[in-house]
């Protein structure tokens, strides 16, 4: 299921047995915001965004949402997607 707040795409969900998985795609404008924010994150979700090479300067994050604090996680930085223009 796509996701899109006026023609951009906030993220991708991609459902499994128990979780899912969020692919959410941080750009070059957003990085250094969501960078500031990964202090507040969890463990996983800093070593993921840290282990994901940039791909034209877009970080495509495919997060597994398995519990809670992922799920704040992900909330977080859609809402960084959100707020872009």
């Amino acid at each position: 299921m796509k996701y899109r707040k006026a023609s951009r795409s906030l993220c991708t969900l991609y459902p499994h047995h128990g979780f899912f998985t969020c692919l959410i795609c941080i750009g070059g404008t957003e990085a250094v915001e969501v960078e500031l924010l990964l202090e507040t994150c969890s463990e996983y979700v800093r070593q993921l965004y840290a282990t994901v090479k940039p791909l034209n300067a877009t970080r495509w994050l495919m997060i597994d949402v398995t519990n809670s604090d992922v799920l704040a996680d992900v909330k977080t930085l859609i809402g960084c997607r959100a707020k872009r223009k």
